[in-house]
């Protein structure tokens, strides 16, 4: 089953869960703004409030964007330097 995320998102935005279970899984990512920030990733288990997840940018950007995750991924986030925008997940496979 797929797994679809849309979210808004000022400053720092919270963490969006996916699937670990499959390796193939396709991880794609659109940020619709005007202003700049960057999609980070993590390979900690944000659903443990025990881990203090760490992060690692997989791009930045100054406008809207799009593009597909080329590694796996257990969580994706979205910091917006400035403004807000709207985050889009979606993660397809055997999830």
């Amino acid at each position: 089953m797929p797994v679809r995320t849309v979210k808004a998102v000022t400053g720092t935005g919270d963490w969006i869960p996916l699937s670990v279970h499959d390796g193939e899984s396709r991880i794609q990512i659109a940020v619709n703004t005007t202003n700049e920030g960057r999609v980070e990733y993590t390979l900690d288990n944000v659903l443990d409030a025990d881990v203090s997840a760490y992060a690692v940018t997989e791009y930045t950007f100054a406008a809207a964007t799009a593009a597909e995750m080329a590694h796996p991924a257990a969580a994706v986030r979205v910091v917006m330097t400035s403004g807000t925008s709207t985050l889009r997940v979606l993660q397809t496979g055997n999830t």
